[in-house]
């Protein structure tokens, strides 16, 4: 199968043609722009839509949003105008309902161009997971943000400042600048304690405390402590995190885990044979290789440095001979960032 950059690359090759963009491929048809305009062609390059709409959006349910003459409409994929130009902005289909908007205000649409859900709000999102996002006055007589089901139901009453879309059956909410979580019901499930929140990905969602990120689980217990100065949501039981300039991969442990073991080299100033231990924030652990100055050709690598796995974190340390006769080193490292010790023996 073609990749999307093979088709982009081809349709980009095609003489005589030239795109100011082109999108990606949607079901089977790719969004383009040229000097007329935007229009569609097919997966070899070949023109199946005209360009001749000022904007337009990828097809998404069959349909996509196109505008003409200041009003925004939708086709299908034959280009046939199924719901005509009359709305003053529309957003792509999502769970078989489209928002559109109407003298400044925000409602919902069928694929038939039945209005569904009143246009009666300020600010709407895509329905996801059965749910949408709506802006309107609350009782309080404040702009917030609640959830309407596909009736039109309201079943999260207008209560945040910001609000995210549903996923996994869980949805991020802001008051008072701090961010957390509620579920289908409006019950909520992490309370609004942090500055900053990703989303629920395996069981995990990212956090922020005092500018810098950890990992939540679905109870609000934090599993990762927040050390890191960016983080990103789990796939595969892995994540990517940011700390000290420095970009590595944890586990759910908060273990590094892209072949650092531990991530710590340690050499010594007067090499002496003996056992080297390190205590790391109240627990002992033996080093099994170190290396003395002599050694030109220290890397961190897997099989070099501490011979246990550190979680995630920025530990103190000491560190002594076996015979417990010389003196102590004492310093911080950082678990994953690849750092050489140099104790002073």
């Amino acid at each position: 199968m073609e990749t999307v950059q093979k088709i982009n690359d081809r349709i980009n090759n095609k003489p005589k043609i030239k795109y100011e963009s082109i999108g990606k491929l949607k079901e089977g048809i790719v969004l383009a722009k040229s000097a007329n305009g935007y229009g569609f062609l097919d997966s070899v390059g070949k023109i199946v839509i005209p360009f001749q709409y000022t904007e337009a959006g990828s097809f998404k349910d069959g349909f996509a949003v196109v505008k003409s003459n200041e009003k925004y409409g939708f086709i299908n994929k034959n280009g046939d105008l199924i719901i005509p130009y009359k709305y003053e902005a529309a957003q792509n289909f999502n769970e078989g309902l489209a928002a559109v908007k109407l003298n400044g205000k925000w409602g919902f649409i069928n694929q038939f161009d039945t209005l569904v859900i009143p246009i009666i709000y300020y600010k709407v999102g895509d329905f996801t997971e059965g749910l949408a996002k709506v802006m309107n006055f609350n009782e309080g007589n404040y702009m917030k943000y609640g959830f309407v089901n596909k009736t039109g139901k309201m079943v999260i009453p207008p209560t945040y400042d910001l609000v995210n879309d549903f996923y996994f059956g869980k949805a991020s909410v802001k008051n008072k600048d701090k961010w957390g979580f509620i579920d289908k019901t409006g019950k909520v499930i992490v309370p609004l304690q942090f500055n900053l929140v990703g989303y629920f990905n395996e069981g995990l969602a990212y956090v922020k405390v005092n500018e810098k990120f950890g990992y939540i689980n679905e109870s609000g217990s934090m599993v990762i402590t927040p050390i890191f100065d960016d983080a990103n949501s789990f796939e595969n039981g892995l994540a990517t995190v940011r700390l000290d300039g420095r970009t590595s991969i944890i586990n759910k442990k908060g273990e590094y885990t892209n072949g650092q073991r531990g991530a710590v080299t340690f050499y010594v100033t007067q090499y002496s044979g003996l056992p080297l231990y390190i205590r790391m924030n109240g627990i002992t652990k033996k080093v099994e290789k170190y290396y003395n100055t002599s050694d030109n050709d220290l890397k961190c690598l897997d099989d070099r440095g501490i011979s246990f796995i550190l979680p995630a974190g920025i530990y103190t340390y000491t560190t002594y001979f076996g015979n417990g006769k010389s003196l102590k080193a004492e310093g911080k490292i950082v678990a994953g960032e690849c750092a050489f010790q140099k104790v002073p023996f």
